[in-house]
């Protein structure tokens, strides 16, 4: 739910600024996803590898 939420921002903020939404979704415990992804609870909104809420990545899977 609060993942819906979250795209929803997203989708909201693209078309504020005009641009087309793209991004990529990585599972948490997905063993492809890179690892700086399974630092991260969920929803976490990733630019550049950083949280946009300026919150600290945990031990991979412990969120």
């Amino acid at each position: 739910m609060n993942a819906d939420a979250a795209r929803g921002r997203l989708k909201k903020a693209f078309a504020y600024f005009g641009r087309a939404p793209r991004w990529t979704e990585w599972e948490q415990h997905d063993q492809n996803a890179p690892d700086y992804a399974k630092r991260y609870g969920s929803p976490t909104i990733l630019v550049d590898g950083k949280d946009i809420a300026g919150m600290e990545p945990g031990e991979p899977g412990a969120a």
